[in-house]
C-alpha cells in the first residue's frame, strides 16, 4: 500500500528558520505588550459558526475551515484573533472597562493559496475596549509604531476618518442612503488595486459615474494634517477636529511618519470612524504591513453591550513577511 504523503492544499511544514522568525516576532510583540500594559489572552481555536457570522455575515463560512462536530454543532477553526477577543469581552460582563487585550497565534482561512499566502498562518492583535477617546486610537497606533521599530521595519502611517468621507458624500454629492454610501466606500477601497477608470467602469451599473469620479478626486488628498487645514472642502466638517486631535495626540507621543490619506477605508462592514494602515511606502496592496481602526458595533453584534458602552479600537497584522520576516 502506497501512502499519500501530500499535505492538504494551502498547508505546509514550518521549518527551522521560519520558526525562528516567528519566535523573534512573538518575543518583540510580548516585550511591547508588557511596556504598554496590555493583558494577553489566547482565544479558543474553535468557534461556533454563528459567532463568526455575527462579525462578517454568512458568506464568511466559505472562507473558514468549518465542520459539524459529534454533537451536531456547526463549528469552525478561528478565522482571526479579533472575533475571539470580542466574544471574550462580550461574555465577561464583570470586566472593568476600559480594558486592553492582546493576542498572538495561528489562524486558519480557507481562501485561495498564492505565493507567500497559506491557509494557516500567524497573526497578532491588540484591542482597547471601552474608550471613545482619540487617545485610545493614538495609543494603539503608538504601540504598533514602537513594535515595528523593534523589528527594524521602516513604515509610513496612513490615517483616515470615515466620518469625513460620509460628510463629503452628504454635503457635496447629496448621498445619505446607507446602501449607496457603502457602495461608494467599497469602490474607494479598491483604489490600491485598480485604476480610477477601472473602478468607474466596474460600478457604472450601481453608482452615478459623475458622483464616483468626484468622490475619487476628493479622496486623492494625502499629506500632513497641516495640509488638511488648507483643504477647503473639509474646513467646516464636524469630524475635522477629531482627526486633528488624533494627530496632536500622536505628536505628543513622538509618533512619526503619520499622514492623512482619505483612501484608507478598510473592513467596510464593521469599521467606524478611525482607520489606518502601516505601509512600506505609497499606498498599495503589496505595500501594506498591517491595519486597524475602530469598529464599535462588533461587541453588540456578539450579544454584548451597545457601542456607546464598549467602544473599541484595534490593530493587527499577519504580513510582516514583506519586511523579510515570515508569518
Amino acid at each position: 500500500m502506497v501512502v499519500n504523503l501530500d499535505l492538504p492544499r494551502g498547508m505546509r511544514d514550518l521549518q527551522y528558520e521560519e520558526l525562528g522568525n516567528i519566535s523573534f516576532i512573538k518575543e518583540k510583540f510580548q516585550e511591547t505588550v508588557e511596556i504598554f500594559d496590555f493583558n494577553q489572552i489566547e482565544p479558543s481555536t474553535l468557534e461556533l459558526q454563528s459567532t463568526l457570522e455575527a462579525k462578517s455575515g454568512p458568506s464568511i463560512i466559505e472562507e473558514t475551515y468549518s465542520f459539524t462536530d459529534k454533537g451536531g454543532r456547526n463549528i469552525a477553526l478561528r478565522f482571526d484573533l479579533t472575533i475571539g477577543l470580542s466574544r471574550f469581552v462580550s461574555m465577561r460582563r464583570d470586566l472593568k472597562l476600559p480594558v486592553k487585550l492582546s493576542s498572538f497565534g495561528g489562524v486558519w482561512r480557507y481562501d485561495e493559496p498564492q505565493l507567500g499566502r497559506y491557509r494557516y498562518f500567524h497573526q497578532w492583535d491588540i484591542e482597547i475596549f471601552g474608550s471613545a477617546e482619540v487617545d485610545a486610537d493614538a495609543e494603539v497606533i503608538e504601540f504598533v509604531s514602537f513594535f515595528l521599530r523593534k523589528l527594524g521595519i521602516n513604515f509610513i502611517i496612513a490615517i483616515n476618518h470615515r466620518s469625513i468621507l460620509e460628510e463629503y458624500l452628504a454635503k457635496f454629492l447629496g448621498i445619505t442612503d446607507k446602501i449607496v454610501l457603502s457602495e461608494m466606500l467599497r469602490a474607494i477601497d479598491k483604489l490600491s488595486k485598480k485604476s480610477s477608470n477601472q473602478i468607474i467602469n466596474e460600478y457604472n451599473q450601481k453608482l452615478d459615474s459623475n458622483n464616483l469620479q468626484n468622490f475619487i478626486q476628493f479622496v486623492s488628498f494625502d499629506g500632513s494634517p497641516e495640509k488638511l487645514l488648507d483643504y477647503d472642502k473639509v474646513k467646516d466638517f464636524q469630524s475635522l477636529d477629531t482627526i486633528l486631535n488624533l494627530f496632536d495626540s500622536l505628536k505628543s507621543r513622538t509618533v512619526k511618519n503619520a499622514i492623512v490619506d482619505f483612501r484608507i477605508v478598510r473592513g467596510l462592514d464593521y469599521y467606524t470612524r478611525t482607520a489606518f494602515e502601516f505601509t512600506h511606502g505609497a499606498l498599495g496592496a503589496q505595500n501594506a504591513i498591517l491595519g486597524g481602526g475602530r469598529y464599535d458595533g462588533l461587541s453588540e453584534a456578539l450579544g454584548g453591550p451597545p457601542p456607546e458602552v464598549v467602544e473599541r479600537v484595534a490593530a493587527g497584522g499577519d504580513r510582516l513577511r514583506l519586511a523579510g520576516l515570515h508569518e
